[in-house]
C-alpha cells in the first residue's frame, strides 16, 4: 500500500479533488491501483474506492483538460495485452520512472503491465518485454537503465561498483568480467610484490597487531596511549616512503578501477542484452524455444560468481602466505 506505482501527473487525488504533480508523495491501492497523495489515504483510512472494491473495479487514468493549449490527452496508449490504455510514457517528466515508484512485477490479464509504460521496441528488432524477460531478476529497473543509455545519457551502477568484477560475472558478461578480474589482480597482487611494499605491509600489520591486542586503557595512560599509537603509525610510513607510495597508488587505482565499472555497467548489459536477443531471434522463429533461450542465455550466473570469488581468494590467500 505505502509504495508508488508511477507518476499519476495531473490525474486527481480522489480525496482532495487536487491533480498530482512530479513532485507529490504517492501511494497506489494495492487492490484497484487507485492513487492518493500520502497524507490524503492516511486522513481517509482506506481507499477512496474501497467500496467499489468487490465489483472489480479498476483506476485508470483519465484525460487532462488544460485551458494552457496543451492536448487534452497528452499522454499516448500502450499496448497491455487486448487492450490499450492512456498512461503516461517513460520520459514524460524527462526520464524513466525510478524503480521505487513502479512494480517490477509483470501484470497479467485486467492487471497493469508496467512494461507498457515504455516503447514497444528497446532497439531495432528488440522488443522491451523480450529485454525484460532476458534480464529476468530487476528487469524493471534495467529496462529504465537501458532507455537511458539508448538516449546518450549516463547511468551509473552501485551494485558494480561495489562488486566489480563479480557483478559482471553474475550478469552473465564474462569476458569483460575477466578482463577486470584481471586488472584487479594486477592491482591489488602485482603491487603488493615489491620488497618495500612487502616491508610496508608486513609493518603495518605489526601495528595492528600491536595496538589492537591491548589491555583496556586506563584514564591515567590513555593520552601517553594514543600518543605512543599515533607515532608509531607515522613511524610506518617515514620508515618505508616507497612502500607508503605504492601503498598509495594502490588504493586509488582500485578506486578508479570500481568508477569504471559502475560507469560502463549498464551500457555494457545493454548492448550484450541486446546482440544476445537478436542472435537468439536469427537462430529460431518458434516463440516457446525463443523464451526457453532467453531464460537460458540471460539472468543471473550464481554458480560462476560463487566459483570466481572462492578462487580468487584462495589465490590472494596462498599468495599472501608465501610472502
Amino acid at each position: 500500500m505505502e509504495s508508488n506505482y508511477f507518476r499519476y501527473v495531473n490525474q486527481k487525488c480522489p480525496v482532495c479533488d487536487k491533480p498530482f504533480s512530479g513532485d507529490d508523495d504517492i501511494v497506489v491501492c494495492p487492490v484497484c491501483g487507485t492513487p492518493h497523495h500520502r497524507d490524503c489515504y492516511k486522513k481517509n483510512g482506506e481507499c477512496a474506492n474501497s467500496d467499489r472494491h468487490r465489483d472489480g473495479y479498476r483506476w485508470a487514468p483519465e484525460a487532462v483538460n488544460s485551458t494552457a493549449g496543451e492536448s487534452e490527452n497528452p499522454f499516448p496508449p500502450f499496448s497491455n495485452g487486448a487492450e490499450s490504455r492512456q498512461a503516461p510514457p517513460p520520459f514524460a517528466d524527462g526520464a524513466p520512472y525510478n524503480s521505487q515508484q513502479a512494480s517490477s512485477t509483470v501484470f497479467f490479464g485486467n492487471q497493469p503491465n508496467p512494461f507498457a509504460l515504455f516503447p514497444k521496441e528497446i532497439a531495432d528488432g528488440v522488443l522491451t518485454e523480450e529485454a525484460a524477460e532476458f534480464v529476468q531478476v530487476s528487469s524493471f529497473k534495467y529496462v529504465q537503465k537501458f532507455f537511458y543509455n539508448k538516449s546518450g545519457k549516463k547511468t551509473w551502477n552501485w551494485a558494480a561498483f561495489f562488486f566489480a568484477p563479480y557483478w559482471f560475472f553474475y550478469r552473465k558478461l564474462h569476458k569483460l568480467g575477466a578482463i577486470f578480474l584481471a586488472v584487479l589482480l594486477l592491482i591489488s597482487v602485482g603491487l603488493s610484490l615489491p620488497s618495500a611494499a612487502v616491508k610496508f605491509s608486513n609493518d603495518m600489520n605489526t601495528f595492528v597487531r600491536e595496538y589492537s591486542n591491548e589491555a583496556t586503557v586506563s584514564d591515567e595512560n590513555a593520552d601517553a596511549y594514543i600518543e605512543d599509537m599515533t607515532s608509531d603509525f607515522k613511524a610506518v610510513f617515514a620508515n618505508n616512503p616507497v612502500g607508503s607510495a605504492i601503498y598509495a597508488v594502490q588504493g586509488l587505482l582500485l578506486i578508479g578501477l570500481h568508477i569504471a565499472a559502475a560507469l560502463i555497467a549498464d551500457k555494457q548489459y545493454y548492448k550484450f542484452t541486446v546482440n544476445k536477443i537478436r542472435k537468439i531471434k536469427e537462430e529460431t522463429s518458434d516463440e516457446n524455444q525463443r523464451k526457453l533461450l532467453y531464460f537460458r542465455s540471460g539472468g543471473l550466473a550464481v554458480a560462476i560468481t560463487i566459483a570466481v570469488l572462492l578462487g580468487v581468494e584462495l589465490f590472494t590467500t596462498a599468495l599472501s602466505l608465501l610472502l
